[in-house]
């Protein structure tokens, strides 16, 4: 058997449930756990708020059934987590045993996470909201190495991510993490140095990785004509476009080449392409005056009006009834 649930009602679950949560450390006030919900399996999730912007999250939990959650688009910190037991995928990624993956700040796309009840499930995932990102990364104005720039998109931008190998080192420091020996504040400063080592570790692959995508890109052209063809997909799709995991299939690239070529190609990211082509072909049914709202929101993939009515006031700065007067 196999659950399906909205992004919205799991976490409900987990608010009904807030009467079990209890502090983990009873000399620390910001380390909480909550007991997973009793209609999904059994198991915990903790949450260590390790300072301002900074939050460490430990889960560890056996599902009764397996899980399909239907994700909505949403706002997204920087984020990155490590596997260590289970697996799970999503239209834009597919964790497994002994993989990291990394998200930049910005908006996550609709889609869904899928779990299998075959195995305990447990991560370790961080938290960072841009502006801590900025101020630990950043210069002293916040300006960010020019290779870490898609780490900070703005929201209307589909945020990066990629997953990698965790490596030997990673590993020690994540041990460090669950078997933690001290309490209290000592306990935070702790766990904090410990995250902060993991994403130096994490940024330091990063910055490699961007470095020879971008000599691989300029080497091999086959790949600038896979990425317009890519453009052309998204045109004749935009109502009803593809995941980014099935235009990367459809090109012939993987997604990390894709997301990272397009954005070299044209300056965005494929979300970000997508939302402005799809504002463009609104407002231009919108002064033809041949559909309503209502009619051009389904048009362009809105599923609802008052989503494209948002999305068309953060492109353009008015709302689309006022389009054409």
């Amino acid at each position: 058997m196999t659950i399906s649930i909205s992004y919205q009602a799991y976490w409900e679950l987990f608010r009904e449930v807030d009467e079990t949560q209890q502090n983990f450390d009873p000399a620390d006030k910001f380390d909480v756990i909550w007991k997973y919900p009793q209609e999904l399996g059994e198991g915990y999730r903790r949450v260590i708020r390790l300072q301002e912007g900074l939050q460490l999250e430990i889960s560890s939990y056996q599902l009764r059934d397996s899980l399909i959650m239907q994700l909505s688009e949403r706002p997204h910190p920087v984020q990155y987590s490590f596997l260590l037991s289970g697996s799970w995928s999503s239209e834009q990624m597919t964790m497994i045993l002994g993989q990291y993956s990394l998200c930049g700040s910005g908006t996550f796309p609709k889609g869904s996470f899928q779990q299998s009840k075959e195995q305990r499930f447990q991560e370790i995932n961080v938290h960072i909201n841009p502006e801590r990102f900025r101020a630990l990364v950043g210069d002293e104005s916040g300006e960010l190495p020019q290779n870490l720039h898609h780490l900070i998109q703005k929201p209307i931008y589909e945020c990066y991510t990629r997953t990698g190998t965790k490596t030997s080192q990673m590993q020690g420091v994540l041990h460090k993490i669950l078997n933690c020996p001290h309490q209290g504040g000592i306990k935070r400063m702790y766990l904090e140095g410990q995250t902060l080592e993991l994403m130096a570790l994490l940024l330091e692959q990063e910055l490699e990785l961007q470095n020879s995508s971008k000599e691989d890109l300029s080497l091999k052209p086959d790949k600038v004509e896979r990425i317009y063809y890519a453009q052309e997909i998204l045109h004749k799709r935009f109502n009803n476009p593809p995941s980014l995991m099935e235009l990367a299939r459809l090109v012939g690239l993987n997604d990390c080449t894709l997301k990272q070529g397009f954005k070299s190609v044209f300056g965005t990211t494929v979300f970000g392409y997508l939302y402005d082509l799809r504002m463009e072909q609104a407002q231009l049914f919108l002064q033809e005056g041949r559909m309503n709202v209502s009619e051009v929101a389904k048009m362009t993939g809105y599923a609802s009006r008052k989503s494209f009515a948002a999305a068309f006031k953060r492109k353009f700065g008015n709302n689309p009834r006022d389009c054409g007067q």
